[in-house]
């Protein structure tokens, strides 16, 4: 039985599975980033949030909130 393409199937899946924690990983640490250029204290709890969430389209809604949040806990509510 050739398991080639099964190999290279996983690879694959693993390869695409670390690109996107990476993406993820780079969007939270923007986050945080913007969140300390705009003076914006952020708590042990939401920067643990913020880095544990692997989530691209939550992340993104977060940083678009980050550029009009007063604080912390207001990145994490829409509205």
């Amino acid at each position: 039985m050739d398991t080639s393409m099964l190999r290279g199937s996983i690879a694959r899946s693993l390869r695409e599975e670390g690109q996107a924690h990476g993406a993820a990983r780079a969007r939270a640490r923007d986050l945080l980033r913007l969140l300390e250029f705009r003076k914006i204290e952020v708590t042990a709890a939401e920067r643990e949030r913020i880095t544990a969430c692997m989530d691209p389209e939550v992340l993104e809604g977060w940083f678009d909130r980050a550029f009009t949040a007063e604080r912390g806990e207001d990145i994490f509510t829409e509205g």
